[in-house]
């Protein structure tokens, strides 16, 4: 389940809630790549637990990790 979007660049970031993963949906094509979670609810290296919200700013992109009480920040990769 679609929960926090944000834009980057002609890019869309959503925050999949229900998927454990945050990715970016590019509307010229349709296609759809994963930024960043596995899929798996958790505490690992690439894991989220219900991913809640997502910022970009500049090259960097902010996941509020819900269940897991964190805020992670990671680097874009260039567009």
């Amino acid at each position: 389940m679609p929960h926090g979007i944000a834009r980057w660049g002609d890019r869309v970031v959503i925050a999949e809630m229900s998927a454990q993963r945050v990715v970016a949906l590019d509307p010229k094509d349709g296609s759809i790549t994963t930024l960043f979670g596995d899929g798996e609810k958790g505490l690992g290296p690439a894991q989220l637990y219900r991913p809640a919200a997502v910022l970009v700013d500049g090259g960097n992109l902010w996941i509020a990790d819900l269940y897991n009480h964190r805020v992670l920040r990671c680097t874009l990769p260039l567009q």
